[in-house]
């Protein structure tokens, strides 16, 4: 693990005298003499450094933040999450224990960010409507047939489009598969705690596009 590690920002009696300072004023704190403001400022310090890591990691849907939702037996009501197909090879039960309910519904990055980006509705031949959409993810292995997760367009409805006459507002929903190194669970420091890759399920530019409005799109130029 030394050997791996990163260098060091400050000298070694740098640190050790930074170290002892913040166990100091804890240990001031617990006897109830004083400390209190230098412990309130080191906890500072240290939740200004790491808060874009928590971020990242809250946008990603990490794993050991929050368990991941299992959308076929829901226990988070905000999650929203309609089934499709809603069908499988075998029946199949509930996991157990149940996950709890402030569990992950899914990956905020996918919901926000990666599906919006494949959709391109701002670069779409309709455009100027200025369509909208709202997307839901949820955590589960895309090889997954018992039951079967795929991404779908809920509204418009299938079959339907959007017109001229009135807003569009596309709903639709994602699958995604997070994918983590099995060497962090020896927990040596050396190996990557976020995802190594999404394996998501979205819904194709063309499929977007048609749903929004867009007439007579060419695959081979969106997707």
């Amino acid at each position: 693990v030394r050997a791996h590690a990163p260098p060091a920002e400050v000298s070694e009696p740098a640190g050790h005298a930074a170290i002892a300072q913040v166990v100091g004023a804890f240990l001031g704190v617990q006897f109830g003499t004083t400390g209190a403001a230098e412990l309130e400022a080191a906890l500072t310090a240290t939740a200004d450094l790491v808060a874009p890591l928590i971020a990242a990691f809250k946008l990603e849907g990490n794993h050991r933040f929050h368990m991941p939702c299992n959308s076929d037996f829901p226990t988070n009501p905000t999650c929203n999450y309609p089934k499709y197909p809603n069908k499988s090879l075998l029946p199949y039960g509930p996991p157990e224990p149940l996950p709890p309910a402030d569990c992950t519904c899914g990956s905020e990055w996918v919901m926000q960010s990666a599906q919006r980006m494949l959709a391109g509705l701002d670069v779409s031949p309709v455009a100027s409507r200025q369509p909208t959409l709202v997307t839901a993810d949820a955590f589960h292995s895309v090889s997954d047939v018992d039951p079967f997760h795929l991404p779908h367009i809920f509204h418009p409805f299938p079959g339907t489009a959007c017109n001229d006459s009135s807003p569009c507002a596309l709903n639709s929903t994602t699958v995604t598969e997070p994918v983590y190194d099995i060497r962090d669970t020896l927990d040596l420091g050396l190996y990557p705690i976020s995802a190594n890759e999404f394996r998501t399920k979205l819904k194709s530019r063309q499929a977007m596009w048609e749903q929004a409005g867009a007439k007579h799109i060419d695959y081979d130029q969106t997707d």
